[in-house]
């Protein structure tokens, strides 16, 4: 079952600073349902994103220090740039609070623009 996870004692669960600076417990359904929510089909790679969503929470356990929801994010739109352009979009206009049709376009430009590990 997606995001339903044993693996960590509540103890030793990764923590994440929200923009506000509370601190919250590492949710591994919240983030997942926050990716598959922006995703265009997401029944199609539902295996793949509990698959990174898994791997994020124990990278995260593994930290020093607490994961930012901005680190966060940055990760998620990596991930979803190269697994679904749509859901990148969707979830990048909601994280970086896209607010005018200037913004899209700017994000469209971003998302065009291939990055080193892009390119052939």
């Amino acid at each position: 079952m997606p995001g339903v996870r044993a693996d960590f004692p509540p103890l030793f669960a990764p923590m994440v600073v929200k923009k506000n600076g509370a601190l919250e417990k590492f949710d591994n359904q919240k983030l997942y349902n926050s990716i598959v929510f922006s995703m265009r089909k997401p029944a199609r790679n539902a295996l793949e994103t509990q698959k990174f969503v898994d791997e994020m929470e124990q990278e995260s356990a593994g930290l020093d220090a607490n994961i930012s929801t901005a680190e966060l994010g940055r990760r998620v739109l990596e991930w979803l740039r190269q697994n679904d352009k749509m859901g990148y979009l969707r979830y990048a206009s909601v994280h970086e609070e896209l607010n005018s049709p200037e913004d899209f376009a700017r994000l469209l430009a971003r998302l065009k623009t291939p990055r080193p590990k892009d390119k052939p």
